[in-house]
Formats: structure tokens, C-alpha cells, sequence
């Protein structure tokens, strides 16, 4: 009888999560249009028995994505097939009946089953992507070894039907692929369809390299990779100017290629026919020919020709090479304009003899790409190709421009829009710098663009805060792969101990006062994907960080009779000036400290500004500097116009000091502290049993050193006195609680488990909070661990450390094949095969 026990139990857990689906708890960007939950209706249950069933066999590649991402999230490893079972379905079909949009799509989730149909092969793979960022949503989780998903009926399809995607460099910075795939999942949940990846710089076609970070079988991997997830793969080079994003030229001139070399041109041949191979007969190709006014002019020199000649004519010979091919060209818009066609950023050269007077001789099977950086810029310049004849797309940059372009875009019915992403336009020398900048830049512009291409800009607001999307965000700085599997004996260790070395003034009371909003909770419990851990408000532990350089909010900091002087050193240079202000708004040519009254500093995107934590300048950002986070232990110096140089060629390392001085003369002023290091060098948590595993959830106070900085130890210590020490190397097992994203080691953040993030929840402007799991596999499980204990490293009093959450278990329960093993411990008991012999298998 203990099986039909068990099976009483496990339908009394199927209850329903009324208001899952409601904006304020389910947020993620481009939220569908029609969503109606029901109250009553019953909810379906995912597990080992459901049947993907494809009724078009086109299909069925991502039918196998998502065959492939449940396996990965909840061990289920589920068949799909053409021959339609009788129940526990998730189905996809067509339907052009009630979905009458182009990439429309209908989700139906029932206790019947899951039935994606969709107007076209794209609609269906919307409803997929939708459907598994539903499943991705954290507040889910197994019960009695099966995942609840609740009720709905959702019908969807995006406002602009063309191009929705972004423009990746490939080329600047390497990123290890296993990010790149991530990043293509994560364009997937949003339901984008496009993917430029730009892939000049040192393309060598006698190598066997295909560009300066990946070999060919490595670009091949990553094209499968997105085209099998339904995307639009546009490889993409610069062929005229831009070295940097192009091939190594036989002969170059002025940064660019050297036209009058006829064996560069063979280069090109060589290389779009390795392109075609490597990207399977792509239908686009990207040649970039932006900003080459220098290269222009040069071969037009040469070449004893017009500039206007020089530019149409290398258009034209590159356009049929790609033709050639079976590949359609895009190129980039800003040299076939005049300086009084466009504002600011996009400029080209004035015609009637420069690069702009060949825009009419532009062949009409060209499709221009108009981008856009500075808030309008470039917009009028789309009606100018439309009326030459030529397709056009959009591209814009972050929420600088985003907006904007997608509504020119579906305003003037252009082909879509295409997002940059441009890596090199971030000019720290800082090796941890750039990919920390490239990966928060990567997060915002996806779900930028996801939310703003799905809608008319009538439909929603442009409010930033509410288009981060959690379910793409953690889906590039991931938790485990299996941590929604059913740890056997878990066990949640008591931090009370701990609960004496925490200061006054801490930030893990507001961490956790948000849990209870944003987490699955059961029995008092917080589940990250599985693993539960018992957060509680009384029992955390906080190691503060050295603070240096603080303006206490009660020392009247911005009273007219102080001013405040900095001083930068590095080495034996040496710069000092008095800034404009304290916290205030920054206007031009001003250069303003934000202290850390503030979470954030709330400057526009064209200025300098310098990180400064503990006395050191630990990051500069330039022109993607607005809304940079203000750190606990520090302050942030933001300059714009003449006052940038004071700041922008100080690097990071350089020694910060700031004075307050009486306005009328030069005696330095009393500047309180607010923080003072913890004196604690370790504590000890008893533990007193054996596992497998053991996982924290900690974070830093912030972001500020190198990654491999080994930060603390965690200390396992046996019964008979031998010990295991782990080391906590920031960017790599930890990351900051006020970071968006702080797992700076390309080669092991994918190790990283990312247990909880309220980036999306809490508005721009307020504090980021972010918790990182670190899971210690135990070498010796069949010893009793006494204690556990917390080492602090030297180089830890920099930055600070909050520990929450301690849970132990052993593995967890393989893949659900053990049909037999009905008291779910993951083992065939004698009791499992008695009631096997009794045959009741055939009702489990």
C-alpha cells in the first residue's frame, strides 16, 4: 500500500500557483499580449513520462532544443515523435486559423498537456522560446520528482515581423563559447531571430584559425549552434577600412584595404568562399564599409579617381563577389550621407564629389544597415535609402538609442533592427575590466532589444527597469545545469554561530528581506532550483570591508564653505583638482563625486568615469559610463566635456586621496570615516555529519579586484582532525551582491552558480543585490565533517564578505529510469522489488 500512499500524495501537491503569471511576479521582457490564467483550471505535470509530439516535421529541431533544455534543467529525458500519444503531450503544430500575425503563436498549458501552434515554422519556435522561459521561472520546482506548471492560455506575436537580433564582436575580446552559447540561449527566450556575428580581425584563410579567438570547427559549432535554435546567421566582416574588424590585406592603406592590389581581392574570394562553408550557406553577408573617409580618400588618390568612383566602384566588385556566392550584401549606411543629412555620430563626407553622392548608385539589392547612437542621430537617414530603392534595417546601441530605432523601424515598415554590441568602443586596458563591461553591456542590449521589438513603443514605456529580463540574465551567469534534480538528504546548517560576527550597517538584512517576494518558499524554506536553504533575517554572517574615502551624509558634505580636492597617483605622475559638486546632477565640462549616499550615479552616456574602492581606481568606464554603480567602500569620479582628461588616462591601480578644504583658503577640512574592518579572522559553523556536497550562497561587498584573487577558504575538518580547504577566487566561485554581472574569468564563470538576482526587480535607480552559490564537492563522504570553517585571506578586507545560506546533501537522483523505485530514494530496495513482482507497475 505504500505505493498507492504515494501516488495519494503526489496529486494533493498538484495545486495551483494562481497569479504565476502576473506582470508584477513574472517579469520578462516582451511579456506576451493576451495571458489569461485561470483560477480553477488544473495545472500540467512535466516529468519523466511526457512525449514531445511534432505534427510538422519541420519542427523538429526545436523540438529537440527543447527536449534538450528539460533534460538539462530536470533529468527528464523525454522522447519527441510524430506519432501523437494519447496524454502527457507537449505538442507543436501549426495553426493559421486562429493565429492570423506572421509569427504568431498560441501556448495552451492544461492538465491535458502543452500545445504550442503557431502561423509559420517561426511561430512555432516563439512558443518554444516562450515556453521554456516559463520553465526557467525560479519559483518552480520539483515536487514528489515532477515539475507543476501552471495554467494558461497565451496568444503572442511580435510587432516587428523582419530582422530582431543583435550584432555580436567576435574579434576584440575572446569569450570562451560555451558564453556565446549562453548568450544565443539567452536571444532565444527573448525570441529574437538574428545573429550577426562579426567575425573580422586577422582572418588568415592559409591558417588554421579563422580569426584572431576562434578556429574554424569553433565558429562552425556556434553557426549550428544558433541556426538550430531558429536563427537568421549573418556572418560579418569589414572590407574596407576598420583593420581591426578585418582580414590581414596583402597591401593595406589607411587602415584599410588597398584597392589597388588586385590580390586583395582574390583575398576576398578566398575568404567568403570559406565563409560559405563555415556558415552553411548563409543568405547575408555583412561587409561592413563604415567610417573609411581616410581609406577613401587615399585610393581614390591612387586611383586617380572621384571619391564617389572609388567608394560605388569597391561597393559594386565586392556586391558581385558576394553574389556570387548566393549571398545577399548589407553594408553600413553613414558613408552615403552628408554631414547635413545627420547629426553628431554618424557622419560622412560632403558630397558632390565625396562618398555620399554614390548613395543613388548604390546597386538596389543592397540592404543598408542605419545605425544610430546619440537619440535620433541617424533616423532621418532611413526614408533616404528607402527612396533609392534599397531595404533598410535599424541598428541601435543600448538604451542610448534602442527605442528609438525600433519605432523608426516599424514606423517607416524597414526590414527590423539589429543591436550592436560593440566591445572596442570600451578603451579600459584593464584585462578583468573589459569582459566584466562586455558582459553587462551583452545582458542589457539583449533584453533591450527583445523587449523593444516585440512591441509598438505605444505598447509599452521605455522604462529601463522594467526590461531586464531575470530568465535571460541568469541564463549567461547560470546556476548549474542539474540543480533542479532532488538532492537526497539534504540537511540546512544552523548559522547561528556566525550570527555575532556581523557589523552594523550591513546590506544582507536587505538581500533577504526581498526572498520571500522573489524566491519558491515551502515550509519555511528558499529553493534555488532545487536545493533548499534556510535564509533567515537573525542568522547570516557579514565580514565588513576597509572604508576609505566615505563622506558621512551627516557631515553636510556639500555645504558651500568646504570644496573637495583629489589627488591621483600613480607612480611618478601625479594630478590634483577641486571637483564641481557632491552628488549632485553632473552638467557639462563638470567633474562630480558620488559618494556612496547614493546606490547609483544617474549620469548620461557621454562621459568618463572612474570606480574608485578602498582608495584605488579599480574601473574606467568611457561612453558607456551613465548609471555606473556607486561601491560601498568607496565613491565614483564622473567627469564630462574638458573635465574627462583629468580623469581618463589614469590607470587602473592609480591611488585616490580626497581632501576637504575650506572654501577660502587651503586648510584641509575634518572628513569622517563610517566603515572600520571587521577584526575576525575566521569563524567556525558546526556541521557534524557526513554528504556528498556542500553549498553556500555568498556574495562580495563589491566588485573591485583582479580575477583569481583568492578571497577566503572554506575549510572542511573531519572527526579524526584531517582537513579539506577550498579556495574562493573572485570571478570565479564568487561575485558581487552590487554588480549586474561580476564573474570576470571567461574560462570558469561557466562554473559559476548564480543562486539568486533581484537586477530585474528593484528599480534601476535602487540597490542591485546578488547571491552566488558556491558548491564544494566533499572528497571524503564517508567521513563525519565536525565543523566547517570560514579562513579570511589578507586580500579579502578589500572588498567584504556576506555568507546566508549553508545546505549539505548527496548526489542527486539520477535521471528518473528507475521505474521500480517507488519510496524515491534513488536505490532498488527489497521493498521496490516486492512491489515490482506484485505488478503494480503497470498502474504507477
Amino acid at each position: 500500500m505504500r505505493f498507492l500512499t504515494m501516488m495519494a500524495v503526489n496529486v494533493l501537491a498538484v495545486t495551483n500557483v494562481f497569479a504565476f503569471y502576473e506582470a508584477s511576479s513574472w517579469n520578462i521582457a516582451a511579456r506576451p499580449r493576451q495571458v489569461n490564467e485561470s483560477q480553477t483550471d488544473a495545472n500540467y505535470i512535466l516529468w519523466h513520462n511526457s512525449v514531445i509530439y511534432v505534427n510538422d516535421s519541420n519542427d523538429t529541431a526545436i523540438a529537440g532544443v527543447l527536449r534538450d533544455f528539460i533534460k538539462n534543467e530536470f533529468g527528464f529525458d523525454i522522447p519527441v515523435t510524430n506519432i501523437r500519444p494519447n496524454d502527457n503531450i507537449i505538442e507543436l503544430n501549426r495553426d493559421r486559423v486562429n493565429n492570423t500575425h506572421q509569427e504568431e503563436y498560441r501556448l495552451n498549458i492544461s492538465s491535458n498537456g502543452i500545445i504550442i501552434s503557431g502561423y509559420d515554422k517561426a511561430a512555432v519556435r516563439n512558443g518554444v522560446a516562450l515556453l521554456m522561459a516559463i520553465l526557467s521561472d525560479q519559483r518552480l520546482c520539483l515536487e514528489s520528482r515532477r515539475l507543476i506548471v501552471p495554467h494558461v492560455q497565451i496568444s503572442d506575436w511580435p510587432a516587428m515581423s523582419g530582422f530582431r537580433g543583435m550584432h555580436i564582436q567576435m574579434y576584440s575580446i575572446p569569450v570562451e563559447l560555451d558564453s556565446i552559447k549562453r548568450f544565443i540561449d539567452g536571444a532565444t527566450l527573448l525570441r529574437l531571430n538574428t545573429l550577426i556575428f562579426d567575425i573580422g580581425h586577422n582572418w588568415q584563410s592559409t591558417t588554421s584559425g579563422a580569426n584572431g579567438s576562434y578556429t574554424r570547427a569553433n565558429l562552425i559549432e556556434l553557426v549550428q549552434y544558433a541556426k538550430t535554435r531558429g536563427f537568421t546567421v549573418i556572418p560579418s566582416m569589414n572590407l574596407l577600412a576598420h583593420s581591426e574588424r578585418g582580414p590581414i590585406w596583402h597591401t593595406a592603406k589607411a587602415n584599410g584595404i588597398d584597392m589597388s592590389d588586385s590580390q586583395n581581392y582574390i583575398l576576398i574570394g578566398q575568404i567568403l568562399d570559406e565563409i560559405k562553408v563555415i556558415f552553411d550557406n548563409p543568405v547575408y553577408f555583412h561587409a561592413g564599409m563604415d567610417e573609411a573617409v581616410e581609406n577613401i580618400q587615399s585610393n581614390a588618390a591612387t586611383l586617380a579617381k572621384t571619391e564617389k568612383n572609388t567608394f560605388i566602384d569597391h561597393i559594386i566588385h565586392v556586391n558581385n563577389m558576394c553574389k556570387a556566392r548566393g549571398m545577399q550584401m548589407m553594408i553600413w549606411h553613414d558613408m552615403l550621407v552628408t554631414n547635413a543629412e545627420v547629426s553628431e555620430v554618424a557622419t560622412g563626407t560632403p558630397g558632390p564629389e565625396g562618398t555620399a553622392a554614390a548613395r543613388n548608385l548604390v546597386p538596389d539589392d543592397i540592404i543598408i544597415g542605419v545605425w544610430d547612437y546619440n537619440n535620433g542621430g541617424g533616423l532621418t537617414c532611413i526614408p533616404l535609402f528607402m527612396n533609392a530603392g534599397n531595404q533598410v534595417f535599424g541598428c541601435g546601441w543600448l538604451d542610448v538609442s534602442v527605442p528609438q530605432m525600433a519605432n523608426a523601424v516599424l514606423t517607416n515598415n524597414i526590414a527590423g533592427m539589429i543591436t550592436g554590441t560593440w566591445s572596442d568602443v570600451f578603451l579600459s586596458t584593464d584585462p578583468i575590466a573589459q569582459p566584466f563591461l562586455n558582459h553587462e553591456h551583452y545582458c542589457r542590449a539583449l533584453a533591450l532589444t527583445g523587449h523593444y521589438s516585440w512591441y509598438t513603443l505605444s505598447e509599452t514605456q521605455p522604462v529601463r527597469s522594467e526590461v531586464f529580463d531575470p530568465t535571460a540574465f541568469s541564463n549567461m551567469c547560470r546556476w548549474e545545469r542539474t540543480t533542479r534534480r532532488i538532492p537526497r538528504n539534504f540537511n540546512i546548517v544552523d548559522l547561528s554561530s556566525m550570527t555575532a560576527h556581523r557589523n552594523s550597517g550591513d546590506t544582507a538584512s536587505g538581500m533577504i528581506s526581498e526572498f520571500s517576494n522573489f524566491t519558491y518558499q515551502k515550509d519555511g524554506l528558499t529553493y534555488f532550483k532545487g536545493v533548499p536553504f534556510k535564509v533567515d533575517l537573525n542568522n547570516y554572517m557579514e565580514w565588513q570591508s576597509q572604508f576609505n574615502g566615505s563622506f558621512n551624509s551627516q557631515d553636510h558634505q556639500n555645504s558651500s564653505n568646504y570644496k573637495h580636492r583629489v589627488t591621483i597617483t600613480n607612480g611618478a605622475t601625479s594630478r590634483t583638482f577641486d571637483v564641481d559638486g557632491i552628488n549632485i546632477d553632473r552638467a557639462d565640462d563638470q567633474i562630480i563625486i558620488y559618494t556612496n549616499a547614493r546606490n547609483r550615479t544617474g549620469t548620461g552616456v557621454w562621459g568618463c568615469e572612474s570606480v574608485v574602492s578602498n582608495g584605488k581606481i579599480v574601473l574606467t568606464q568611457y561612453y558607456n559610463s551613465a548609471d555606473s554603480r556607486v561601491p560601498r567602500n568607496g565613491f565614483v569620479l564622473s567627469a564630462h566635456g574638458t573635465k574627462m582628461p583629468l580623469i581618463s588616462d589614469m590607470p587602473v591601480g592609480s591611488t585616490v586621496t580626497v581632501e576637504r578644504v575650506y572654501s577660502d583658503h587651503s586648510e584641509p577640512a575634518f572628513v569622517t570615516n563610517n566603515r572600520t574592518p571587521a577584526i575576525t579572522s575566521s569563524v567556525s559553523v558546526p556541521v557534524n555529519r557526513k554528504f556528498d556536497n556542500i553549498v553556500l550562497l555568498h556574495t562580495t561587498v563589491y566588485g573591485i579586484l583582479p580575477g583569481g584573487s583568492d578571497l577566503f577558504r572554506y575549510r572542511l575538518i573531519y572527526d579524526d582532525g584531517s582537513i579539506f580547504e577550498k579556495f574562493v577566487n573572485f570571478g570565479k566561485n564568487i561575485g558581487a551582491f552590487n554588480e549586474p554581472t561580476s564573474l570576470y574569468d571567461p574560462e570558469t564563470s561557466k562554473n559559476v552558480l548564480m543562486a539568486y538576482s533581484n537586477y530585474s526587480r528593484s528599480p534601476f535607480q535602487g540597490q542591485i543585490q546578488q547571491i552566488y552559490a558556491f558548491k564544494i564537492q566533499n572528497p571524503y563522504p564517508a567521513k563525519n565533517v565536525q565543523s566547517i570553517r570560514f579562513i579570511r585571506n589578507i586580500s579579502s578586507a578589500a572588498t567584504g564578505l556576506i555568507i546566508l545560506g549553508i545546505t549539505t546533501y548527496d548526489e542527486f537522483c539520477g535521471d528518473y529510469t528507475l521505474i521500480s523505485d517507488f519510496d524515491e530514494d534513488c536505490y532498488v530496495g527489497i521493498n521496490d522489488l516486492s512491489i515490482f513482482s506484485q505488478h503494480w507497475l503497470t498502474s504507477y
